[in-house]
């Protein structure tokens, strides 16, 4: 299996796709916006629309938007939950078609991101031709097999976000093995084992799915 990042145009999405109204409210928002659920009921789709960032709440308000019919949730100052219910558009119609499984869709200025699961390239072709026939702009962004001997075991998650939150990778350390060992409550030879599988892990990731990007004139 894998997992692909595709970018569809605004300019041929339809205005009633769940974040089709952003395209005219993005560019002047310091937000952003998701979905993260998708419900389908007879000829119509739920979709639950995350909101995050300065203006969040005028933007989830915004009679633009259209199709809320729930007041949104407010997760935090900046951060609004909201459900729109849309006919099924194009975009998801062509989705229906493969294999593929939509995890996340996020917008942006420009276009709009999908994050989507599918068995095999093939099926990741045959998505953007069906998005094509359906007139819908795509590209793939990137591409990455989903390996499950890549993923980080908890404990390698929890010491590699107790140290980014602590400071250990800044230069200099703002802290040390050691102290970073004894709030693990492990010994530090354990935690920098620990520490470089997990680096290891997350860099093999990172080259895997950026290894078609030309190498960067760094001077």
């Amino acid at each position: 299996m894998i997992e692909a990042e595709l970018g569809l145009s605004w300019d041929t999405l339809p205005l009633y796709c769940p974040l089709g109204p952003f395209k005219e409210t993005l560019a002047g928002q310091e937000c952003f916006a998701k979905v993260t659920s998708i419900v389908r009921q007879e000829r119509k789709l739920h979709h639950l629309l995350e909101i995050e960032g300065k203006g969040a709440l005028s933007l989830a308000n915004s009679h633009r938007l259209g199709g809320i019919h729930v007041s949104p949730y407010a997760l935090s100052r900046e951060h609004y939950l909201g459900i729109r219910d849309t006919p099924i558009c194009s975009p998801y119609k062509a989705l229906s078609e493969t294999s593929c499984f939509l995890i996340r869709e996020e917008a942006k200025v420009g276009y709009v991101v999908w994050n989507v699961i599918c068995r095999s390239r093939i099926a990741l072709r045959a998505l953007t031709r069906e998005l094509g026939d359906g007139g819908v702009d795509s590209r793939v962004l990137s591409v990455k097999k989903i390996n499950g001997s890549k993923r980080l075991t908890g404990r390698q998650v929890s010491i590699l976000r107790l140290a980014f939150e602590r400071g250990f990778f800044e230069s200099p350390h703002a802290t040390g093995v050691r102290e970073l060992a004894k709030e693990m409550q492990c010994s530090p030879s354990t935690l920098v084992r620990l520490l470089r599988k997990g680096e290891r892990k997350v860099l093999s990731d990172w080259f895997e799915v950026n290894r078609d990007l030309r190498s960067q004139d760094t001077r």
